[in-house]
């Protein structure tokens, strides 16, 4: 399992996050990869294209607004179009289902009204079009990344509630979306309109990008096949906030008390304050980082350091061993991602033989430049360069 978890990626990366493979973060976008369940938007491959002409991206919004407060409060998460930046330490596990639903009803109009011009245009031109594509998801967005982001590093169990409740309202629509048949008619026709050859190629790539990625996220199926794909979908990203879940209280639930200074020599200043900082938080109120005592955790801010610059070899396996062994088989059951894991593998291969494909590997390497063949020769290359050090070491 520790293996299965290693190759394995939340389908909500920590690094998420979020709707239409494109979030904001910090106040800029990231946009997914196709592996991950939902979306529309190209993949990280696609942002340096994207940046070309993003200023002119949202010179167009649509006419329909979103309210800034919910019952009498106001929101952060609706005031994310005046800030330059997200107002992270504003936003509560309360604001989550008032202003979630608020941006899922206004994306949803969004949607409708673009759809609607788009039925009543032969074709949009193609810059008018993109404008538009940005802009329908571009508010629900950025706040669904801020939840996201502060869900996986201000976790709580009021956060998890929240966010849990709102996440199949927020597949729905992203599901919706990405499978909008109009929207893919609309890229179709403007790859084969006389136009095509003029556009820039920044565009023309785009463009291409979508046709695949709509159709990797189901929009050519119908009937019983589509319902399948959606529910598939759903239960994956059921999966994914499980296991990052199990994964953060594995990471939480792991704890070191040394109290001897030998214990943590070669530790920079900066890591025995912090471990000193937290002792203080458990309960040893005198802990200093001279004379401890310290309490090392599995957040990078002190599992790095130590394993870098600690001189104690056996406190470096210690770490190593509960780090690698987070949410597996050898943890807790509670938080063995084992079964996730597994159901995560099985329902990957369904999916991707709904889409005529033989497994999840062809999926997710459609929109990368490398081949299946060329992933797995690299990887027999580094495991054959690496198995001798490997053994001598173990």
């Amino acid at each position: 399992m520790a293996l299965i978890g290693a190759c394995i990626k939340p389908l909500h990366s920590n690094s998420s996050s979020s709707f239409l493979k494109h979030i904001r973060t910090l106040g800029l976008r990231a946009v997914r990869s196709v592996s991950l369940p939902l979306g529309f938007f190209s993949n990280a491959g696609q942002s340096v294209l994207r940046n070309n002409f993003r200023s002119n991206i949202l010179e167009q919004k649509l006419s329909s607004t979103v309210p800034t407060s919910c019952h009498g409060e106001s929101n952060p998460l609706l005031l994310l179009e005046d800030a330059n930046f997200p107002r992270y330490d504003e936003v509560g596990a309360h604001h989550i289902k008032s202003g979630i639903s608020a941006l899922i009803h206004q994306t949803e109009q969004n949607l409708l009204a673009f759809e609607k011009d788009l039925a009543a245009s032969d074709t949009m031109p193609a810059h008018l079009f993109l404008k538009r594509l940005e802009t329908v998801p571009d508010a629900l967005s950025r706040a669904w990344g801020v939840c996201s982001h502060l869900k996986a590093v201000r976790d709580s169990e009021d956060f998890r509630l929240a966010y849990d409740e709102m996440q199949p309202q927020y597949v729905a629509l992203s599901l919706k979306l990405s499978q909008s048949v109009p929207i893919f008619q609309a890229l179709k026709a403007i790859r084969s309109s006389s136009s095509w050859d003029s556009l820039p190629e920044s565009q023309r790539r785009i463009i291409e990008s979508e046709i695949q990625e709509a159709e990797l996220s189901g929009v050519g199926l119908r009937g019983a096949e589509k319902l399948r794909f959606n529910e598939i979908e759903t239960e994956l990203a059921k999966l994914s906030t499980q296991f990052s879940n199990n994964l953060l209280d594995a990471t939480k639930a792991f704890s070191l008390r040394l109290t001897r200074s030998e214990e943590v020599s070669g530790l920079p200043q900066s890591a025995l304050s912090l471990a000193a900082q937290i002792a203080r938080g458990l309960g040893d109120a005198e802990a200093t980082a001279e004379r401890g005592p310290w309490i090392l955790t599995l957040d990078m801010p002190l599992y790095l350091p130590a394993m870098q610059y600690a001189r104690d070899r056996s406190l470096r396996e210690r770490l190593f061993r509960a780090y690698q062994t987070r949410a597996s088989e050898l943890d807790e059951a509670t938080r063995d991602n084992t079964p996730v894991a597994l159901r995560i593998l099985v329902l990957r291969r369904e999916r991707a033989q709904l889409l005529g494909m033989a497994n999840h590997v062809e999926v997710s390497m459609a929109t990368k430049m490398a081949t299946p063949e060329a992933a797995l020769a690299l990887v027999e290359r580094l495991r054959a360069a690496a198995w001798p050090a490997a053994q001598r070491e173990l």
